[in-house]
């Protein structure tokens, strides 16, 4: 899964929000605003990341717009469904990013987490003993296997 980060001008009421959603640029509302700073229109496969690209958007946002009302999280399937803002100080944040790293899915090697989509297993052989990060992790396990047997 990947997180983005957007800064967001809800309609029609004119609130302003930094978004952290997930599902990738598919997800992104209607109401988000071009880049400005960096970190935004981003793809993070880690939700840590993306939550500390959206604290540093939202500082240098509020520092030429007091009006910023806080960090959305959350998912509106690209729709105009406006998030909740949060408090970017709130420790609720990090509980959702810890939440959210906890759940993704691992390395059955190295426990890394998947980046980019990428998986790999070797079904040639008919044994199905994981997915992994990379071949070399593939090729580790498989060997462990063997050598297990």
């Amino acid at each position: 899964m990947s997180y983005i980060v957007t800064r967001q001008k809800y309609w029609p009421n004119g609130d302003k929000v930094v978004e952290i959603t997930s599902g990738g640029r598919d997800s992104i509302g209607p109401d988000a605003l071009v880049e400005k700073y960096p970190g935004e229109w981003e793809e993070f496969d880690d939700p840590n990341e993306a939550l500390d690209a959206a604290r540093i958007i939202h500082n240098l946002w509020y520092d030429v717009d007091k009006d910023i009302l806080g960090i959305g999280i959350g998912d509106t399937w690209g729709g105009s469904l406006p998030l909740e803002p949060t408090d970017p100080r709130d420790e609720a944040l990090d509980r959702w990013a810890k939440v959210q790293f906890d759940a993704l899915e691992r390395c059955d090697h190295c426990g890394e987490i998947f980046r980019d989509n990428e998986r790999f297993c070797d079904i040639e052989l008919g044994i199905d003993f994981g997915m992994f990060c990379s071949e070399y992790c593939c090729a580790e396990a498989y060997e462990k296997e063997i050598n297990d047997e």
